[in-house]
């Protein structure tokens, strides 16, 4: 399994229209390789992403508790369901935010929540210094 930029991996992420099962998979790839905590699944990914996102239906662009176990232990995340589109609010986009208190990404404007938060959250695991190049 080659290693994943997760910079490119968040720019994807962002230009979805909605959930792909393709990128979910690369996610929990990088999740793998990286052996990030994963919350509510009780530790890391320990085996074969394809055989345990069948056994999780692990979904991070379509479910905020998939997009949620992502997020860096630690960190504060943050979800509005409108993103701005001429200094006016855009009911038809969602944003969010993925760090700490004081160092956080900059709002992620996404077709829905939980790619909003998934983009976030990959982000910050960037902050964090995973997934670097």
């Amino acid at each position: 399994m080659a290693e994943i930029d997760l910079e490119a991996l968040a720019d994807r992420v962002e230009k979805l229209e909605g959930p792909s099962a393709e990128i979910d998979r690369t996610i929990a790839e990088a999740a793998y390789e990286g052996r990030w905590p994963m919350a509510f699944y009780g530790g890391p990914i320990n085996y074969d992403p394809a055989l345990w996102i069948e056994r999780y239906s692990f979904c991070p662009t379509s479910s905020l508790d998939d997009a949620l176990a992502i997020v860096p232990d630690g960190l504060i995340w943050g979800i509005a369901n409108c993103g701005i589109k001429n200094d006016q609010p855009d009911l038809s986009r969602a944003t969010a935010t993925c760090g700490k208190l004081d160092d956080t990404v900059a709002p992620i404007e996404a077709a829905t929540p939980a790619i909003a938060l998934t983009a976030a959250a990959l982000r910050a695991r960037l902050m964090e210094g995973e997934g670097e190049k």
